[in-house]
């Protein structure tokens, strides 16, 4: 993991801009992702959906950049499910197809290519809506999440994440987060939802790298550009196998 956090007791919710590289040769039992992902802190087994970006050979059957969400309630013990694969999610919008592959991709050095995603807590109905690119593409009922229903996130998190026995593995462009601009992965514009439902910049934002010589991330702030807070990530993965 790579990743980036902030706490808000009344951050509810999370809007990104992001620009995506990934690698095409991954095993097919690896799987890279980029995530947006609501937590409470305090209660562990109610989490809020997940979503944005991932390439997973071992589900998908190929090495494309895919557009995926995922729920669980009990801290994926036993409930919830990637893309459509179980009941919860419900779409709305025909337009995305949730699982599908995603393009253009971004190019290492050369074009960049940004996604808009917004994952929010309807006030009124207290449903969990995704919205892509400005559309709303579906909802996760209230009653899935059954310690939110009237309590908020208390932190949000960005970032990426690898899903293998190894830290051979890349993340992202495979590039670290100091390469910049067209050659790390960043996403930018990030900000949060408040619980009267506007968008704000996220304040306290703290850095999660547990193997910064594999992954690494670093976050940044512009008042003055589109950008706002923004962090890049990733990296090429380590040369060794991790420990039992």
């Amino acid at each position: 993991m790579a990743a980036a956090r902030t706490w808000s007791r009344r951050g509810l919710v999370a809007l990104l801009l992001l620009a995506m590289i990934f690698p095409s040769l991954l095993s097919p039992s690896d799987a890279t992702s980029t995530y947006l992902r609501r937590r409470q802190v305090l209660k562990r087994l109610n989490k809020p959906p997940l979503a944005t970006i991932q390439v997973y050979p071992a589900m998908y059957g190929d090495d494309k950049t895919r557009l995926f969400i995922y729920w669980t309630r009990d801290a994926y013990n036993e409930t919830g499910c990637y893309n459509l694969a179980c009941s919860g999610f419900i779409q709305t919008n025909p337009q995305f197809v949730i699982g599908g592959s995603i393009s253009p991709v971004s190019t290492y050095g050369d074009t960049q290519y940004e996604y808009d995603y917004l994952v929010w807590k309807d006030p009124a109905g207290g449903n969990w809506w995704l919205q892509v690119q400005g559309n709303n593409v579906g909802y996760w009922p209230s009653s899935i999440f059954t310690l939110l229903q009237t309590g908020v996130a208390d932190s949000v998190e960005w970032g990426g994440e690898v899903n293998s026995p190894q830290i051979t593995t890349p993340m992202g462009s495979g590039h670290f987060p100091e390469e910049g601009f067209g050659k790390a992965t960043y996403s930018r514009a990030i900000q949060v939802v408040d619980s009267s439902n506007n968008l704000k910049p996220p304040n306290g934002v703290g850095l999660i790298a547990p193997l910064p010589s594999c992954y690494n991330v670093m976050t940044g702030s512009s008042s003055t550009t589109s950008w706002g807070t923004y962090i890049y990530y990733g990296g090429p993965g380590c040369p060794q196998k991790l420990s039992n």
